[in-house]
C-alpha cells in the first residue's frame, strides 16, 4: 500500500491562508489599540452565547450571520454582536487551524496498513468547511454597514462636527507612545490607514526660506483611471501645531538622515485606538475612527482657501469630484466647523504623479449648453493649461 499522500487541495490551502491572515490581523489590531485580545471571563461567556445564537439564526433563516444580527436592533447592539462574533471566530479559527495542521501531519506520517487517509481527508474537509463558514461570517460583518447608518459618503464627514478645534491634540496625548507618530502623520497628510500601512516617507526640507516637513505617500485605490500612484505634501513646521509635534517626535531620528519611513503594522489597529480614546473623551459623540482625520484634513484645506486642484492632489484624487464625498463647501451650521487658523495653516505645496481632471467645470459647461435655445448648434473652445475643451450641441 502506497504511503504517499497528496498535498492539500489548492482551495483548502487558500482558505487556510486567508484564515491565518485574518487571525493575525485581528490579534494585531487589538494589540496596537492597547486592548487585551481576550476579554474578561464574564464577557467571554456572553460572547459565546451570542455567537451560538447567531449561528443558529443563520442556519434557520439561510441569511448571512451579519444580516441576522442586524434584524431589529440598534447600532450599539449590532456593534456588540459584531465584537462577539469576531472574538469567537478568532478563537474557533485558531483552534481549527491547529487541528487542520495536525491532521495534515498525521496523513503524511502514517505508514503501513494502519494508515487511513480517507478518514483523515474527511476530517480536513470538515475543518476546511468550518473555517470557510467562519471567514464568510467575518467578511459579511466587515462589508455590512451598521443598521440605521447613512450610506452616503457626505454624511460620514458629519462625525467631526461638534468636536473642539483641538480634538486631534487631545487624542494625541491619550495615545500610547508607539501610536503617536503614526497618528500625527495621518492627521497632517490626510492619508488613508492602508497608505500608512504601506509606509509614508518623511523628510526635513527648506524651500523659499521656510522649514518644511515633506511627506511622500504611495497611494491606495489606484487603477488605470483613478487615484494617484504617489503624491507629495509639504507642511510648514512652525505654522501648524501638529507639524511641530511631529517634528519634536522625530527630531532625534530625522536629523542627519535624508528621510525616514513611518508605518503601522495594521491600519485598522490605529483606527480602533482612535475609536477607543475618542469614546473616552467624548462619550456622547459619534463613533470616531482614523478616517475622521481624513475628513478633518479636507476641512482644514477648505478653510485655508485651497482650490479644488490643490485639494485633489493633497488627498490623492485624480479628479476634482471625489473630494465632494468628504463634506460640502457650504455649511448650514456655521458654528459646526472644527477648523481654526492654528490647525489649518502651514499648507505649502502639493504634487501628484497624475494631472487632476477638472470634471466639475466640464459638467457645468455641458449643462449650460444643453439648455440653450432650440435648434441651434454651439461650439465652445476653452483654452486652459494642457488642454482644449470643444463642445458641440445639436437639438
Amino acid at each position: 500500500m502506497s504511503t504517499d499522500t497528496p498535498d492539500a487541495p489548492p482551495v483548502l490551502d487558500s482558505t487556510l491562508s486567508r484564515a491565518q491572515r485574518w487571525v493575525e490581523s485581528y490579534r494585531t489590531r487589538k494589540q496596537l489599540a492597547g486592548i487585551n485580545v481576550d476579554p474578561s471571563s464574564n464577557t467571554q461567556a456572553v460572547y459565546w452565547r451570542r455567537f451560538e445564537r447567531m449561528i443558529a439564526d443563520c442556519a434557520r433563516t439561510g441569511a448571512s450571520v451579519a444580516a441576522c444580527a442586524a434584524l431589529g436592533v440598534a447600532q450599539s447592539e449590532w456593534y456588540f454582536r459584531r465584537a462577539a462574533f469576531f472574538w469567537c471566530a478568532y478563537k474557533e479559527l485558531s483552534r481549527l487551524l491547529d487541528d487542520t495542521r495536525r491532521s495534515t501531519v498525521n496523513i503524511r506520517m502514517r505508514t503501513g496498513d494502519d494508515a487511513n487517509p480517507i478518514q483523515s481527508d474527511s476530517e480536513c474537509d470538515r475543518g476546511g468547511a468550518q473555517i470557510a463558514a467562519l471567514l464568510f461570517g467575518c467578511e459579511s460583518f466587515e462589508a455590512m454597514p451598521a443598521p440605521g447608518k447613512a450610506r452616503r459618503y457626505g454624511a460620514r464627514s458629519r462625525i467631526i462636527r461638534g468636536l473642539p478645534s483641538d480634538w486631534r491634540e487631545q487624542i494625541f496625548t491619550g495615545l500610547p507612545p508607539w501610536l503617536r507618530t503614526p497618528f500625527l502623520v495621518l492627521a497632517l497628510t490626510g492619508c488613508r490607514p492602508i497608505e500608512l500601512q504601506k509606509g509614508v516617507w518623511v523628510a526635513l526640507t527648506q524651500r523659499d526660506g521656510r522649514e518644511l516637513l515633506m511627506f511622500e505617500i504611495e497611494g491606495a485605490k489606484v487603477t488605470a483611471r483613478t487615484g494617484q500612484p504617489t503624491r507629495h505634501l509639504w507642511r510648514e513646521i512652525h505654522l501648524c501645531p501638529l507639524a511641530t509635534l511631529l517634528y519634536n517626535q522625530l527630531y532625534d531620528s530625522i536629523e542627519g538622515e535624508p528621510r525616514i519611513q513611518v508605518s503601522i503594522a495594521c491600519g485598522r489597529g490605529i483606527s480602533d485606538a482612535v475609536t477607543r480614546y475618542g469614546a473616552k473623551l467624548w462619550p456622547g459623540h459619534g463613533r470616531l475612527n482614523a478616517y475622521a482625520l481624513r475628513y478633518q484634513f479636507k476641512e482644514d484645506l477648505r478653510a485655508a482657501g485651497a482650490d479644488r486642484d490643490f485639494i485633489a492632489r493633497a488627498m490623492g484624487h485624480c479628479n476634482d469630484v471625489s473630494q465632494n464625498y468628504y463634506g460640502r463647501g457650504r455649511r448650514t451650521n456655521p458654528g459646526g466647523t472644527t477648523s481654526s487658523p492654528q490647525n489649518y495653516s502651514g499648507f505649502a505645496y502639493a504634487q501628484a504623479s497624475r494631472r487632476v481632471r477638472q470634471r466639475v467645470l466640464e459638467r457645468e459647461l455641458v449643462r449650460e449648453l444643453t439648455w440653450d435655445g432650440p435648434r441651434r448648434t454651439l461650439e465652445l473652445t476653452r483654452d486652459g493649461p494642457e488642454r482644449t475643451l470643444e463642445l458641440t450641441w445639436t437639438p
